[in-house]
């Protein structure tokens, strides 16, 4: 459902096909598996940590940015609280 939604926010149909739904899915989660073992590799310990994150994004300027907006963001809706 999910899936469903961020397609629809970035401009396809309410609706998608499913079959399309499952293809944006699997791309999704290779590219989640493939960023967090690229972390870990790049870690100095077990645990995966944002700086990791940071990391291995640097080299991918629009990626970062991102992360680190919505870094703020959490951030900044914490201290609302």
């Amino acid at each position: 459902k999910t899936v469903k939604q961020i397609m629809y926010g970035y401009g396809d149909t309410f609706n998608p096909a499913d079959d399309t739904v499952d293809v944006m899915e699997d791309i999704l989660l290779m590219f989640l598996e493939d960023l967090c073992t690229k972390a870990l590799k790049c870690s100095t310990s077990n645990r995966l940590k944002l700086t990791d994150l940071t990391f291995v994004l640097r080299k991918d300027p629009k990626k970062l940015g991102r992360v680190l907006e919505l870094i703020t963001a959490e951030r900044e809706l914490a201290k609302a609280r």
